[in-house]
């Protein structure tokens, strides 16, 4: 399997940047995933990889060579697009067969090939059924064995899954799991499914506005996000951001924004005015901050909404004007306008620039 490397690339579109200075390297067998709203630059990166667009500048190298100028067919990676690309006047094993003949194998050398992938795959039963036979799911299993059929380098894959409904795309997220355990090949993901993202993934590399935010392994990326874009992005609720100043009363520090206040060391203070003045951004998950409505201590917050999402509530506070949106477990049920305490798990809570949203520390100290 390929390692593959992207150094200083950019893709310049009528003087707008679509993807700007991008490098990153992608280890032999390794599962990455391009993450990003759309309009970011993650598909373009994917087919700047495969030889369908050519960079304005910068070097793709595929197992330490460069490939710029080089046509797609000699690369040897394969794509699994959004939209399956199959067939539709082929079965599945003539759809499965397509590329190998295309490179004059002999039949019993396809065939074997063939059957091998749909044994890996589990769809040895759909080889004589059309695409219109099929269901989501198994033309995507098709579509994937197409590219697994080849033996590739590597495999690019473009929101393969964003056409399936919720619970299969959850079934083929685990099915591409076992798929890449089992063959260990070098996968570059493109989506801009979190869940897909945290879940699959060896690393995942954050992209905005053609950039590269941060790379790293998932927990990496959702424990000490970058930035405020990153912060904010990653995790399906997201982060709750508190703009604060600094603050200083009798030698005591604090972060706050009206009522909302939170003690800090002297040493966090020194830091925060050091990188970033006194303006700061507090982020906290919602699953770090606890309510706990008859209790003296911690925060006050009034509820203004309750989400009941079947395994867990979402409870929306306000704490002066300062908004929040905290866990808390399904059986909460709590009144709207209630007055609750709240408890913030500071230890995971994340500070950032108040000049470039950088992040400066991870626990509030």
């Amino acid at each position: 399997m390929a390692k593959i490397e992207l150094q200083e690339v950019g893709l310049r579109y009528e003087n707008n940047d679509v993807l700007s200075n991008f490098s990153i390297e992608v280890e032999e067998n390794e599962f990455l995933t391009l993450l990003g709203p759309s309009g970011c630059g993650k598909s373009t990166t994917l087919n700047l990889i495969s030889g369908l667009l050519e960079p304005s500048y910068g070097e793709i190298l595929i197992d330490g060579q460069v490939v710029n100028g080089v046509a797609p067919r000699h690369r040897q990676v394969a794509m699994v697009f959004q939209d399956y690309a199959l067939y539709p006047h082929m079965n599945v094993f003539e759809n499965l067969s397509f590329p190998l003949k295309a490179q004059k194998l002999g039949d019993q050398i396809i065939r074997s090939r063939v059957e091998d992938v749909c044994q890996t795959l589990g769809m040895a039963e759909l080889t004589d059924r059309f695409p219109s036979d099929l269901s989501g799911g198994q033309r995507q299993r098709v579509a994937l064995g197409r590219a697994l059929v080849r033996d590739p380098r590597a495999f690019l894959m473009d929101e393969p899954l964003s056409n399936l409904d919720a619970r299969l795309r959850v079934a083929m997220r685990a099915e591409l799991k076992r798929l890449h355990n089992q063959v260990r090949t070098t996968i570059v993901y493109v989506t801009h499914d979190q869940a897909e993202a945290m879940t699959l993934s060896d690393r995942v590399a954050v992209l905005w506005d053609g950039k590269l935010q941060q790379i790293g392994t998932p927990r990496e990326v959702y424990e000490r996000p970058a930035n405020q874009f990153v912060a904010g992005f990653v995790g399906g609720l997201g982060i709750n951001l508190v703009p604060c100043t600094v603050e200083s009363t009798g030698g005591d520090h604090f972060l706050s924004q009206g009522s909302f206040r939170i003690p800090i060391s002297d040493r966090l203070a020194k830091k925060i005015e050091t990188q970033s003045g006194r303006e700061v951004a507090v982020g906290i998950r919602p699953e770090h901050i606890v309510v706990v409505e008859q209790e003296e201590t911690g925060t006050q917050g009034v509820i203004e909404v309750l989400e009941y999402l079947g395994p867990e509530t979402l409870v929306h506070l306000r704490v002066g004007t300062v908004p929040l949106i905290a866990k808390a477990p399904a059986h909460a049920n709590w009144d709207i306008d209630t007055k609750v305490n709240f408890r913030i798990d500071k230890s995971r809570a994340c500070i950032f620039s108040g000049k470039d949203e950088r992040l400066i520390a991870v626990g509030i100290e």
